[in-house]
């Protein structure tokens, strides 16, 4: 898992970088503040927001998957989408306190990409019904203009991640207008959606980034191209 974990960063930073998106790496922020324990994959810097992207190569377990008890369920994401949260919190406020080139913003957001869904819904959904007890300790360790609200973190796989980057170059949007979007839609029972996947849907957003239809086609058309000289 540390390879695939490694394999994983890397592709979310090529499907970053086709985006267009500016962003910063892990290993810049490590330049700017030294070797931090707790710090994110990625920050996406917008004009009025910055939003963590933290990868985790995970999926649920089954266990997970089919319990009933938010306990259960907690103790498996623990280790992963906990320690995102309190990574991006970490993160924030070295912004926060080191006022450096990488630049403070009160508005904040936050991306767990993960490789398989978790059917956790979004941060607003892990706080009232999984994890209120260690949402609620990560909060009251931070300033209250440093934190980033629930409302604001979207636990979404790597599929939703490439698709939504690909509709907000294409509708020539920010990332923080597909988040806010995303949030009204959510601010009602009626309207919520349990996952991203829904949200894209409903948007009409289908379509993979070039790059990926570009490689796909790299592969196969050899292949393509042997079986009909065999046949």
């Amino acid at each position: 898992m540390d390879k695939f974990g490694k394999t994983f960063e890397k592709y979310i930073y090529k499907s970053l970088h086709y985006s267009g998106v500016e962003f910063i790496t892990e290993q810049q922020l490590k330049n700017t503040f030294g070797i931090k324990n707790k710090i994110v994959d990625f920050i996406i810097t917008e004009t009025n927001s910055n939003i963590f992207v933290d990868a985790k190569a995970v999926e649920m377990s089954y266990h997970g998957k089919v319990a009933q008890v938010s306990e259960i369920i907690k103790d498996k994401i623990s280790h992963t989408i906990i320690k995102a949260i309190e990574q991006a919190h970490e993160t924030n406020l070295q912004l926060y306190q080191e006022k450096s080139s990488v630049r403070f913003n009160s508005n904040s957001y936050l991306f767990v990409v993960t490789f398989k869904e978790l059917y956790i819904g979004n941060g607003t959904t892990l706080y009232k019904c999984i994890a209120q007890d260690k949402l609620k300790k990560i909060h009251d360790s931070y300033p209250k203009e440093m934190r980033i609200p629930f409302e604001n973190m979207y636990f979404i796989t790597v599929d939703e991640f490439d698709i939504l980057l690909e509709f907000v170059k294409s509708q020539n949007l920010t990332i923080t207008d597909a988040i806010e979007k995303a949030k009204e839609s959510d601010l009602t029972p009626q309207s919520k959606k349990f996952c991203f996947t829904l949200h894209l849907r409903s948007w009409g957003a289908n379509n993979y980034p070039k790059f990926l239809e570009d490689s796909w086609n790299n592969i196969i058309t050899p292949v393509i191209t042997t079986l009909q000289g065999n046949s």
